[in-house]
C-alpha cells in the first residue's frame, strides 16, 4: 500500500536555502557584509516578524542591496517550498520576486493572514537565517 501521508523535512529545506544564500552572496571580500545583512535580517524577523523582515531586506541601500535581494529571493524560495510541502497552495510567481510591492502583497495575502502558517514560516525562516550565518562564518 502506498503511503499517502508524507512528512516533509523542513530542516532540510531551511538548510538548502541557507546554502544557496551562502553560495550566491559570499566571497572572501564581502564575508563581513553578508554576515551583517543576514544577522540584521534575522534580528528583524525574530523581533518584528516575517513582514518586517521583508521590509528590511527590500529597503537596503546600494552598499548591501544585492546581498539583501538574494536573501529575499531565498526567503521566497523557502516559502514556496513550504507551501508545496505543507500543501498551503501558495505559488510565488517569478514577477512577485522582482517587485517589493508584490512581495509585500504576497506575504500579506498568503502568509501573515493565518497564524499557524505564519508561525511555521517564521520558525523555518529563522532556522534558515541561522544556518546561513554559520555557513558564512564557515566559508573559507
Amino acid at each position: 500500500m502506498e503511503q499517502t501521508n508524507r512528512f516533509s523535512n523542513i530542516d532540510h529545506m531551511a538548510a538548502q536555502c541557507a546554502q544557496a544564500i551562502v553560495h550566491d552572496t559570499c566571497t572572501s571580500e564581502n564575508k563581513s557584509l553578508v554576515d551583517a545583512v543576514i544577522t540584521k535580517a534575522l534580528g528583524v524577523i525574530q523581533e518584528d516578524g516575517v513582514y518586517a523582515g521583508a521590509l528590511f531586506l527590500c529597503s537596503r541601500s546600494s552598499k548591501d542591496k544585492d546581498i539583501a535581494q538574494k536573501v529575499m529571493q531565498a526567503i521566497l524560495d523557502l516559502v514556496e517550498k513550504l507551501s508545496s510541502a505543507m500543501k498551503f497552495g501558495w505559488v510565488v510567481e517569478p514577477s512577485i520576486k522582482q517587485e517589493p510591492e508584490k512581495i509585500f502583497k504576497f506575504l500579506t495575502d498568503n502568509v501573515t493572514c493565518d497564524l499557524e502558517r505564519l508561525l511555521i514560516v517564521r520558525e523555518t525562516l529563522e532556522r534558515m537565517m541561522v544556518y546561513a550565518r554559520y555557513g558564512v562564518k564557515a566559508k573559507n
